[in-house]
């Protein structure tokens, strides 16, 4: 494996905790071939780089200009993904786990109340659709086809 550089956290350039690029100097993500793991057992990093291509190649597809980066602080509470277009941004927590606990929104909560990003979403492997605190819980197949509707940078529906 090509040995990349990690930053300590994730700084923006006036110093404070920011979100940086998903790119090849700061990797999150670590392996290309992720087709098997939303049918296996698969590790936390590779459903996190399923997502995360799925989303980028939906992205891509459907010409939605948006950039995807990840948050960490220097304590180490962090957003799996945040997907970026102009000044609309939602966070992504995403969890190998059939159940949501709350103690998973932590980052998400931190970004929301920092005006950071419009709209929080947890992602997860269990089969109903939720709400916990302001972030709204996904099935990962559900997430996926919101994604390629472009709904996770619009507005939320109006109940």
């Amino acid at each position: 494996m090509a040995n990349h550089k990690r930053t300590k956290d994730a700084r923006r350039p006036d110093g404070g905790p920011g979100m940086l690029p998903a790119k090849a100097d700061r990797p999150k993500v670590l392996k290309p071939d992720t087709s098997f793991c939303c049918q296996h057992n698969a590790s936390k990093r590779l459903r996190e780089t399923f997502i995360l291509n799925q989303f980028r190649a939906l992205n891509a597809w459907g010409s939605l200009g948006g950039r995807f980066y990840y948050w960490r602080t220097p304590s180490g509470t962090e957003v799996d993904l945040i997907w970026k277009r102009g000044e609309q941004a939602a966070g992504i927590e995403i969890k190998s786990s059939t159940t949501w606990r709350s103690q998973y929104n932590t980052g998400l909560n931190t970004l929301l109340k920092a005006g950071e990003i419009q709209r929080a979403f947890g992602i997860y492997l269990g089969e109903r659709r939720q709400t916990f605190d302001s972030v709204e819980v996904l099935p990962y197949e559900q997430a996926i086809k919101l994604a390629a509707n472009n709904a996770f940078l619009s507005a939320p529906a109006v109940a």
